[in-house]
This record gives structure tokens, sequence and C-alpha cells, in this order.
């Protein structure tokens, strides 16, 4: 996960721009300082979402890839401290989650389409993986809970 947040934002580097309208290294010969994309190409800003870019905006899975890490390692640390025993399934299930959401991302990205073309079956599988994802939470929580009422105190964080 975090090497592809990684290479996407070499892309973004490499082009000088968060918005992917094909090629690589187009921004490496350019002089003078980063003014990024202009606001006709980015669109309006919405909490973070720029659904109108003008290309395919790779800031989005950029930020999914390189903080995916902490949206896994933190359930999973504290899912290890807890006295439940299946421990695997939630952490799979968020992994899984973040890893098919980044995936319809960047494909929508590279493919060089904004935020609001994604399609009806692109929207569905992006919903079920958030589902999927706060569930894995919600198993996390039930079980902190359930160490936390029981007195079972084996966290070491």
């Amino acid at each position: 996960m975090l090497l592809v947040g990684c290479a996407v934002g070499m892309v973004m580097i490499s082009t000088n721009s968060g918005v992917y309208r094909g090629g690589i290294g187009s921004g490496f010969g350019r002089t003078g300082a980063y003014f990024g994309p202009d606001a006709a190409t980015v669109g309006p800003d919405l909490a973070g979402f720029r659904p109108a870019t003008a290309g395919g905006d790779l800031v989005l899975p950029h930020a999914i890839g390189v903080h995916g890490l902490l949206l896994l390692a933190v359930p999973a640390v504290l899912l290890a401290g807890t006295a439940r025993r299946d421990r695997l399934a939630p952490v799979a299930t968020m992994v899984a989650a973040v890893g098919v959401a980044l995936a319809v991302l960047l494909a929508h990205a590279l493919r060089m389409l904004p935020l609001d073309a994604l399609g009806a079956p692109a929207l569905v599988v992006l919903a079920a993986c958030a589902a999927a994802y706060l569930g894995g939470l919600a198993v996390t929580g039930r079980a902190l809970d359930h160490d936390r009422r029981s007195g079972d105190d084996r966290r070491r964080i």
C-alpha cells in the first residue's frame, strides 16, 4: 500500500501536478517554483475532494496509499492487544477494503477521468469497501470494549 502511494507521489512530482493527463516526467524540464495545476484544471475543492478535475485526480489515491499504513496498522495493533482469538479476519477485511478502494480510484485516475465520472459499479464497490472497513473498525471497537468490561487488560501500548 505504501509503495503504491509513493509511486503515485512520484508521478505527481514528475508531472509537477496532482492531476494526471497522461505521461510521466513532463515536469522535470521546468524551472522555477511549483505552482501546481490552475483552478480551472482542478475545479472546486469540496472538503479535500475535487470531483470536477480536468483529468485524473492523483491526490486521493496518493493519500490513501501513503496514509493507508496508518488506516491499517492502528486497528491491527489495537486488536493484537485484545483477548480476541480471531484477529486476522477483521484486519484482512480492512486490508482488502482499502486495497480494492485504492485500486478502483487509481484505475479511474489513470484513465484521466474526474471523480464525478465514477460509474455506478465503481461507486457500489467503493461503498462496499467503506462498509467493510467500518465493519472491521466496529469489530476492533467491540473487542477493546469487551476487554475493558471483562478487566482483561493485555494491551501493552
